[in-house]
């Protein structure tokens, strides 16, 4: 038994003495369906989902995607929000979670953005839409900060993001 223990106890030691205290995870989220005055559709709108850690802290978590030009989810925008977006090739909604802002910000994420070209637009009532769905509520999307982003200029550029000490990741 004494020897059991122990090997549990060196196998633990050792398993986290080689765990690295930084990592990055990726993966897929979905909101599902969706309903706006009188209308109500059952479309997913597919989202992609980056996770910058330290150990097992979230330091970072960011949910975008590219909303196709014949997605019912663009009825959240309003005529003023959909005339903002009008010569955008690209529409970017993100999600993003900040822990601590001296280490990861929402600003550093909005600069790596700007560096390919996308522009925050003001879209409101697309966003209380989105916070007001069931699935934001759901996955406990309250301290999430929701932005639609605007690329004006086709581009088959990847955006590449990169933070201090992490590895370049490409979206």
């Amino acid at each position: 038994m004494k020897k059991t223990l122990t090997l549990v106890a060196v196998l633990i030691i050792v398993s986290c003495s080689n765990y690295s205290k930084h990592m990055i995870k990726s993966g897929d989220f979905v909101i599902r369906n969706g309903s706006y005055n009188n209308m109500t559709w059952s479309e997913d709108l597919e989202m992609k989902r980056i996770s910058w850690f330290t150990e097992l802290t979230l330091l970072f978590d960011s949910i975008y995607a590219t909303i196709p030009e014949e997605s019912k989810f663009l009825s959240w925008f309003t005529e003023d929000e959909t005339a903002r977006l009008r010569n955008c090739s690209e529409k970017l909604v993100t999600m993003n979670y900040s822990l601590d802002a001296e280490k990861i910000s929402h600003q550093m994420f909005k600069s790596k953005l700007r560096g390919y070209t996308y522009e925050e637009v003001s879209a409101p009532n697309f966003v209380k839409s989105l916070k007001s769905h069931p699935d934001f509520s759901e996955f406990s999307l309250s301290l999430y900060k929701v932005k639609v982003f605007c690329r004006v200029n086709k581009s088959n550029d990847k955006i590449s993001i990169t933070f201090p000490n992490f590895e370049e990741v490409v979206l």
